[in-house]
């Protein structure tokens, strides 16, 4: 398994690591970093990266940078040796949680999947203001991007129940946009056990066993004590049996690490996410692979077998770790 290391200007090192020990609790002992002070002369920053290296010399190591050219990817470049030791510029946080879930496999395979991380998590994402009109209805533009676009009478054409997709603290329960603009129901929106609860329609005693149980889970973050609950887990396509399912391939009871899975490209689902998959259209608009196009268009047991099918293969990866 290969080792990770962060060179970066301080203090994004430390606090690119801090962020995977939050979705990643038990990364820690596989991730080394380095941060680089203004007033760090180069030849401190490489024997103290040396150092680092020393303490595992036989392993190999991926390293992570920032800015290609600037002085911590100059040290960095000294250390790497095209083999045993690759350096990659660029670093982002998909880039490192993409690393840190494929840890396991070669080298050569791991810079892939990184670059293809650092990649696919930079996009432009559109919003729109929720209106009183209802429906959703994928549709292609002419540069093969998938957006959303929506008309009257057409609520049935992308397979998704409507009063179930978005909800905002406006209480409003869907999103409408006219046939010129991009609809994008967001994955990163967090409801409160309340809130939660009238969209499921449940009581909100029964919010906590639901997430019990196995078939609902919560966020905590620091300096909160509300526990937060990703909105996505009531859309059509991914609310019951379906979300119960996955988690339960999952095996895992960080609200975290199911957060970070369900919200994160990842190439075994040609670069979607668990929660486009899931729910056939994509959260926001992007060029797609023709396979990826079919795998969106595909029949809802299909993307849900695909969906479950990752999220064992995660499990299978934390397992190694």
């Amino acid at each position: 398994m290969a080792r990770l290391f962060i060179i970066a200007h301080a203090p994004l090192a430390s606090a690119l690591k801090a962020v995977a020990e939050h979705t990643f609790p038990d990364s820690a002992s596989r991730l080394d970093v380095l941060d680089v002070t203004a007033d760090m002369p180069p030849e401190e920053i490489e024997s103290r990266a040396r150092s680092v290296l020393a303490k595992s010399p036989a392993a190999e190591t991926l390293i992570l940078t920032d800015v290609f050219g600037a002085m911590p990817a100059t040290v960095a470049q000294r250390l790497g040796d095209g083999h045993q030791v690759r350096v990659l510029t660029g670093v982002n946080v998909p880039m490192l949680w993409r690393t840190l879930v494929y840890a396991a496999e070669p080298l050569d395979a791991l810079v892939a999947r990184a670059l293809a991380g650092a990649s696919q998590g930079v996009m432009q994402v559109a919003t729109t203001k929720p209106q009183t009109q209802t429906g959703y209805v994928a549709r292609t533009s002419q540069d093969g991007s998938v957006g959303h676009g929506s008309s009257p009478g057409e609520q049935g054409a992308a397979g998704v129940a409507t009063s179930t997709l978005v909800v905002k603290r406006a209480q409003t329960k869907s999103l409408s946009v006219t046939t010129q603009e991009e609809a994008v129901a967001d994955p990163t929106e967090l409801l409160n056990a309340s809130e939660i609860s009238r969209l499921l329609e449940v009581d909100e005693s029964q919010v906590l066993q639901l997430e019990r149980t196995g078939r609902l889970f919560a966020l905590m973050r620091a300096g909160r004590s509300e526990r937060e609950y990703p909105a996505f887990q009531a859309w059509s396509g991914i609310a019951g049996e379906a979300l119960a399912g996955v988690l339960s391939e999952l095996r895992s009871t960080s609200g975290a690490v199911a957060y970070g899975f369900f919200t994160s490209p990842t190439d075994l689902l040609g670069g979607l996410t668990p929660v486009e998959t899931m729910i056939g259209y994509l959260t926001s608009s992007r060029s797609l692979a023709p396979e990826t196009k079919e795998l969106l268009a595909a029949p809802a047991p299909e993307r849900l077998g695909s969906v479950v099918g990752a999220a064992m293969a995660e499990a299978e990866l934390r397992a190694a770790w």
